[in-house]
């Protein structure tokens, strides 16, 4: 759902003339960022001590979708619109891009912290021996 927010909100800078149309995308573009973090946050909740599956199912996909959402939103504002930052479009790039930030900095304390810790003596050499 987040992604589908992140596809919607780019493609309201277009209608920016018909304020009926932009009211309705921002309100769908935002339900569906907002349903998105909502069930992400669950599923971190739910999954919390299996940082395995979160940095594979969760913080890695978000910071894929969001750095997707964050390219295509910069590609929208300077085609489509000729490179004018709009209202719309500045809310945009702050959303988007704390979203970015977020699964940033997760995925990186999860991936490279709290997996690293976990790892056994035993893993750490077999690690060695499969990159040498």
């Amino acid at each position: 759902l987040t992604l589908a927010g992140y596809v919607v909100f780019p493609g309201t800078f277009t209608s920016l003339k018909t304020s009926q149309t932009l009211a309705g995308s921002t309100t769908i573009a935002g339900a569906c960022c907002l349903l998105g973090t909502v069930r992400t946050s669950w599923l971190w909740y739910k999954w919390r001590n299996n940082a395995i599956w979160l940095v594979g199912n969760i913080f890695l996909p978000g910071l894929l979708h969001s750095l997707t959402g964050l390219i295509t939103t910069l590609i929208n504002i300077y085609t489509a619109q000729g490179g004018h930052w709009s209202v719309t479009a500045k809310i945009t790039i702050m959303v988007i891009g704390l979203c970015t930030g977020n699964m940033t900095v997760l995925y990186l304390v999860y991936n490279h912290w709290i997996l690293e810790k976990m790892k056994t003596t035993r893993d750490r050499a077999l690690a060695k021996r499969n990159h040498a």
